[in-house]
């Protein structure tokens, strides 16, 4: 259709007018494909208007309208972060990675057999291989797995402690945030 314009140089601004598109051919559209082209074009750009501002970007994420690194972060962060009603535990004493790595376990963001799985990559078997019993979650790996179970008990009989048996994160976190006992025995449980 470019080629039937009567001037193919000529800005979208100088086919329109107030009222409506005011394209001129070079010669008159003929049946067959070409009258069908038209139609198809016409159909599609009469929902376009057009106005004579001086064009603008506009940010469409947020409620401001120009563009900010924060407006991004803010818009990538509702789309892409989980979100979880807990606050973070954060301790300034351990290093970042072990503090990253407690928030992923919180969050169901390690690369368990499941998660894989759930990803779309494809596992032999869900199945934890260290018991071969149940599908290997967050939860099993550090809670119900024998593996596990074993670790706790050995740090229970190392700090001298009565470690009940947690299902999962929290209510490992409820049971340090209501051990009344030596702190100093379970100071590094603390997050």
């Amino acid at each position: 259709m470019a080629t039937l314009a009567s001037d193919r140089n000529a800005y979208v601004i100088e086919y329109w007018s107030s009222q409506g598109w005011n394209i001129i051919w070079r010669r008159e559209i003929r049946g067959g494909i070409e009258l069908f082209q038209h139609t198809q074009l016409m159909s599609c750009i009469q929902v376009i208007r057009i106005n004579s501002d001086q064009d603008v970007w506009q940010w469409k994420f947020a409620d401001e309208e120009s563009f900010t690194v924060r407006s991004v972060r803010n818009s990538l962060d509702v789309i892409r972060l989980p979100f979880s009603s807990t606050a973070t535990r954060w301790c300034k004493i351990l290093p970042m990675k072990v503090n990253v790595f407690v928030w992923r376990v919180m969050l169901n963001r390690l690369p368990t057999r499941l998660n894989l799985d759930r990803r779309g990559i494809d596992m032999d078997s869900l199945i934890c291989p260290c018991c071969n019993s149940i599908v290997k979650d967050n939860n099993h790996v550090f809670y119900s797995c024998n593996v596990a179970l074993e670790l706790w008990n050995k740090i229970a009989m190392w700090l001298d402690l009565h470690i009940l048996g947690f299902d999962n994160m929290f209510a490992m976190f409820q049971w340090i945030d209501g051990h009344d006992g030596d702190l100093k025995s379970i100071s590094f449980l603390i997050l």
